[in-house]
């Protein structure tokens, strides 16, 4: 049997046993923690580093597209022809990137519409119909049409959207919604009454009584078809008699004196609005439009005339139908997607405005909208 010293030294050395292992277990655990922690800020640095290369790509194609919309040379744009040709570019850190151009202009802006254009295009749609009268009128119900202006306008396309939420459109209507409007296009003189240009002229920083707003929507109504074949907005400000204290060539930002949308790309639903007659009770079905453009684009004025004018026989005359439409796209969507990384991509989302003078030799782009987010690559 071992002695009470060899008990004791036996136990010192099971003690010091236990606390070699214990520390042991500490000093792995922090290891083993500064080990994750290293290489979490690897996979954040990585990730960081890659997120700014993808950026800086998306932007080097960005430049890419405002060079290829300045450039193009073409009268008439289709949704065929309107394919930026990202396999052409040069540069190897763009390969796997993707790009989408689409036409924002030939949208509806509730922003800019004559009430009966509204209620035309949401025939059958009272709820959403209300709703976005309420949203510009800032009033319930019918009591909209008591007030003189629209007060309030749709600052963002997700603004536009809970619309349709509050106003009970199943989700294929509110699909179908979403991608026939827009924030982004100005207003048509074509298409104008007394009230959107009042209201245009206090969005752009005018100021107007009571009596002078009423004055000016009574004389824009009265000679309408007169006003809206006029070539400029100084023009228009003569015969209105308007006392304006800001620069004219600013509200171009609102107000387009020529026609934007593309007959090319313009939905049926809208088109039918916009020959609706103001009671209500005369319906161009358009059934046709997608078959026909399909099979027949509109590369030349005279083929959407005749469509219109002998087709469809609705009574416009050429000059009418070139104050609201034009073959070219005005107003530019653009998505792009970049890769960043496995399973993540960069998508920026832009709207541009093409100008061009009249022989087509110079062309401005301007950008109104961009954004840039990380999403999870699907595919």
């Amino acid at each position: 049997m071992k002695g009470w010293n060899g008990l004791r030294r036996s136990g010192e050395e099971g003690n010091a046993l236990l606390i070699v292992i214990w520390v042991t277990l500490v000093l792995s655990t922090l290891l083993l923690a500064a080990h994750n922690r290293l290489s979490l800020d690897r996979i954040f640095y990585a990730e960081h580093d890659a997120l700014v290369v993808a950026r800086r790509r998306s932007r080097d194609l960005f430049h890419h597209v405002i060079l290829y919309l300045q450039q193009d040379k073409t009268r008439y744009d289709t949704k065929e022809e309107m394919v930026f040709p990202v396999e052409e570019l040069l540069d190897p850190g763009l390969s796997g990137a993707e790009v989408e151009l689409w036409d924002e202009g030939s949208k509806l802006n509730p922003n800019n519409a004559p009430l009966p254009l509204l209620s035309a295009y949401f025939a059958g749609e009272a709820g959403c119909f209300d709703a976005v009268q309420n949203r510009l009128f800032g009033v319930d119900g019918e009591a909209a049409y008591g007030q003189v202006v629209r007060k309030d306008f749709f600052l963002s396309k997700a603004e536009l959207n809970e619309v349709f939420l509050t106003g009970g459109k199943g989700k294929q209507g509110k699909a179908e919604f979403r991608q026939d409007l827009t924030v982004f296009s100005p207003a048509i003189l074509g298409l104008l009454d007394g009230e959107v240009l009042v209201s245009l002229l206090l969005r752009w920083g005018e100021e107007y009584d009571q009596t002078t707003v009423l004055r000016i929507i009574d004389d824009f109504n009265r000679n309408r078809k007169d006003l809206i074949s006029l070539g400029s907005f100084n023009e228009l400000a003569a015969r209105l008699h308007l006392d304006l204290v800001l620069e004219t060539d600013d509200i171009n930002d609102l107000l387009m004196m020529e026609g934007c949308l593309n007959p090319n790309l313009i939905s049926a639903r809208f088109l039918e609005a916009l020959f609706k007659q103001k009671n209500n009770e005369v319906t161009y079905g358009f059934y046709d439009l997608d078959e026909f453009r399909e099979q027949n684009p509109f590369i030349e004025k005279s083929v959407f005339e005749y469509y219109l004018q002998t087709l469809h026989n609705i009574p416009v005359t050429s000059e009418e139908i070139w104050k609201i439409f034009a073959l070219e796209t005005k107003i530019w969507g653009v998505r792009m997607r970049v890769p960043v990384s496995t399973g993540r991509l960069l998508e920026t989302t832009a709207v541009l405005r093409r100008e061009r003078d009249e022989l087509m030799t110079k062309s401005r782009i301007r950008v109104l909208a961009y954004e840039e987010q990380t999403k999870i690559n699907e595919r």
